[in-house]
């Protein structure tokens, strides 16, 4: 709920000098069962929310969405059939790999070594693409997901200055402007 204002913040705070993106694991698109959830429609889905932001004044710079599953997430997910061409053992864009990350700061023509990288998420994978990146990962708890939050927690303890537990969206914008402001 508190997205929008959010991205409204970082505009107010960070006039052109933040890039953001929507960055997704979208496993289903590897599962022959659901037909209609195509990457070219994952794709579309994530560009409409982009443009559904910009109309309602937030901006998103995209969305780069990773279609792909390993061996071990089809293995566990036995009731589905997958597509073949989207299961890769070692595929870099799924997170918590940072392929995607690679991929945004590529399109932006952005430096990794001179980028501060933040990744706000309600998983712990979110946290652990933001810290195999070099950057800072925010979480935002689902009330239905404490497990996500018990990891996190954990990594919290191992990484104090690296992860961070918001309230909420506009939670971890603070976080992200107060980390700013101290020149992490």
């Amino acid at each position: 709920p508190t997205v929008l204002d959010g991205m409204r913040l970082l505009d107010k705070e960070f006039p052109d000098q933040v890039c953001r993106f929507v960055i997704t694991n979208q496993p289903g698109v590897a599962i022959n069962d659901f037909k209609r959830l195509t990457l070219k429609r994952a794709k579309k889905v994530c560009q409409e929310i982009v443009y559904m932001f910009k109309r309602a004044g937030a901006y998103f710079d995209g969305c780069i969405v990773c279609p792909h599953v390993n061996p071990e997430y089809v293995e566990s997910h036995k009731e589905y059939s997958f597509d073949k061409q989207f299961v890769h053992q070692n595929c870099d864009c799924f997170k918590p790999n940072t392929g995607m990350i690679e991929e945004a700061l590529e399109k932006k023509k952005l430096d990794k070594t001179k980028t501060h990288i933040y990744v706000i998420g309600n998983r712990e994978n979110d946290i652990l693409t933001a810290l195999n990146a070099g950057g800072i990962g925010i979480l935002v708890p689902l009330e239905h997901n404490a497990n996500d939050l018990e990891k996190t927690k954990e990594l919290k303890e191992k990484n104090p200055d690296k992860v961070f537990i918001a309230k909420d969206f506009i939670g971890a914008v603070q976080c992200v402007i107060d980390q700013e402001k101290v020149g992490k």
